[in-house]
């Protein structure tokens, strides 16, 4: 789907900006003051770049079935000013968990965007960083009620179907293709 050789490029720009990831495991949980991030040798969350005061960051979220067995759920977190991947997570774990995960990382950069995506187990994650965590950051979707596109609010997270997904992966394709994005 996307052009092997912009993301080759892509990749080589970014080793060149010395850029060293560093593996953590992140503790956060309800009534906690502050994220509680360990490094190790190994582990789920990859840290490019630490958050900058000032900038501001956007955390999309794939939730997975949980289980050892399933797929794997994702966190993705760009730097809003650079278009950077700043961080990353993926691992085999419940949505409940998740939301942990995600509340953790959207308090550390910045109080970052958090959009979640609502399918299945989706919806755990946006409810708890609602209702328990109080979360303020919430991406909140557009339904479409009209034919110009003019719409009311809708969900708090993003809604997955076949002609927004067509859009995100065109996007994509051209944010490689220009340069746009670093990963």
């Amino acid at each position: 789907v996307f052009s092997l050789v912009a993301l080759d490029e892509i990749w080589q720009r970014r080793m060149e900006l010395d850029v060293v990831p560093r593996y953590y495991v992140l503790q956060y949980w309800v009534g906690a003051t502050a994220p509680v991030l360990n490094e190790v040798e190994r582990g789920d969350l990859v840290i490019f770049r630490h958050p900058i005061v000032g900038h501001s960051y956007t955390i999309g979220v794939d939730t997975s079935r949980g289980g050892l067995k399933s797929d794997f759920a994702a966190i993705q977190v760009v730097d809003r000013n650079t278009m950077e991947q700043v961080a990353r997570w993926r691992g085999r774990v419940e949505a409940f968990h998740v939301a942990d995960l995600v509340a953790g990382l959207g308090h550390y950069y910045c109080m970052a965007v958090v959009a979640p995506e609502l399918s299945h187990e989706g919806y755990t994650v946006s409810t708890r960083l609602i209702t328990d965590y109080h979360y303020p950051a919430m991406y909140r979707g557009i339904i479409a009620t009209r034919p110009e596109g003019s719409g009311v609010e809708g969900s708090f997270g993003y809604v997955p179907n076949e002609h927004n997904k067509r859009m995100i992966v065109d996007s994509l394709q051209l944010a490689i293709r220009e340069k746009l994005l670093w990963i």
